[in-house]
């Protein structure tokens, strides 16, 4: 394994010593980085304060940066710790109109790029060694609790800032917030359509409660009337009834004298 290694290595230093690199300034691998920051910067509002300070900002989150150029440091920590100017280093140099390549540490340089793998390294031969027997592996001594799984990336460690809803503010959330909400257009148009919704349905039940009370009218009109018909019924019917009994007391009556 170490022999497949070393020759992976000594392969990797001739190819990176043979190729050509676009520029005389930069090599190629940090080049390509730049130019991906450089893309991001473009984005940036600049607000500058003189000797190379200035203050970045992002108006998509509202988050603040400040850089200072001729200490070589960014409040993100990226352009210290890389020696290569971040994307907010990047975009004060283009305001004050000033090349960003000029930034990057001699490390980055073709130069030292060239250096660096200016000395091949020769081949080495495993197959005359002897083995050594004494030579073994440390002892690892296995660490209490459950073993990490997830790769531990750049930035990491660092505690991610809190960003209140209300006020769009960094530093404290919501619940916290002493200042004043700021206006979204989302929230806005959120509002707008729950108002016309509650609207709508007020008339809707507005409309419904005028249906019913039709309804009970035309029920109390068609009651009114079913009970007006059948009293006119009725009066009818005794009027009927005590005509015939007139009637029937006057046969009688005529009968009774014609027999005296």
């Amino acid at each position: 394994m170490m022999d497949a290694i070393y020759s992976q290595a000594m392969k990797t230093v001739y190819d990176r010593s043979t190729l050509c690199q676009k520029l005389d300034t930069i090599a190629d691998i940090p080049m390509a980085k730049f130019q991906g920051r450089l893309k991001t910067s473009r984005r940036y509002q600049v607000f500058p304060s003189g000797s190379g300070i200035a203050q970045v900002e992002d108006p998509e989150s509202g988050r603040k940066w400040v850089v200072n150029l001729p200490e070589n440091e960014c409040e993100c920590g990226d352009f210290y710790q890389y020696q290569s100017p971040c994307s907010h280093a990047i975009a004060v140099a283009r305001y004050l109109e000033i090349d960003p390549l000029t930034l990057f540490d001699t490390s980055y340089s073709v130069r030292v790029y060239n250096k660096t793998y200016s000395r091949p390294l020769t081949p080495v031969s495993i197959q005359d060694l002897t083995p050594d027997e004494s030579i073994k592996p440390p002892i690892l001594k296995k660490q209490a609790g459950r073993p990490k799984t997830k790769r531990i990336r750049k930035g990491s460690w660092q505690k991610k800032q809190t960003r209140c809803g209300n006020c769009l503010e960094w530093g404290h959330n919501k619940r916290r917030c002493t200042g004043q909400p700021v206006s979204s257009g989302r929230r806005e148009r959120a509002r707008d359509w729950l108002g016309e919704v509650q609207v709508a349905r007020q008339e809707e039940e507005e409309e419904e409660e005028e249906e019913e009370e039709v309804v009970e009218e035309e029920e109390e009109d068609r009651q009114s009337d079913t009970l007006s018909n059948l009293g006119r019924s009725q009066f009818d019917t005794m009027d009927m009834d005590n005509e015939e009994e007139e009637e029937v007391l006057v046969s009688r009556t005529r009968s009774g004298f014609i027999r005296r």
